[in-house]
C-alpha cells in the first residue's frame, strides 16, 4: 500500500494525490486494503464458480469434435495462380 501511495503522489493530479495521502495514514489504508481485497474476493470468486459450472455442463453435454467442423471452398486470389 505504502508503494502505490508513492506511486500516486508521484502521478500528477488531485485524485491521485488524494487517494496517494489517504493510504498513508494507518486507518484509512486498512479500510481502502479491506476494501479492495472484498471486492477482487468477490469478483473472482463469482468468476471462478460460473467458470467451474460452465465446465461442467459443457462436459455433461453432447458435445462431439463433429460439431467443429465447417465445410467450405477457397480459391487463390492473386498473381501465382497459374
Amino acid at each position: 500500500c505504502l508503494l502505490i501511495a508513492a506511486l500516486l503522489l508521484i502521478t500528477p493530479g488531485f485524485f491521485t494525490d488524494f487517494i496517494g495521502f489517504c493510504l498513508l495514514v494507518p486507518p484509512l489504508r486498512k479500510l481502502m486494503r479491506t476494501m479492495l481485497f472484498d471486492s477482487l474476493l468477490q469478483k473472482y470468486t463469482s468468476t471462478w464458480f460460473s467458470m467451474d459450472t460452465e465446465t461442467l455442463n459443457s462436459s455433461t453435454s453432447s458435445h462431439t469434435s463433429e460439431d467443429d467442423i465447417i465445410e467450405g471452398d477457397f480459391e487463390i486470389i492473386g498473381e501465382n495462380n497459374k
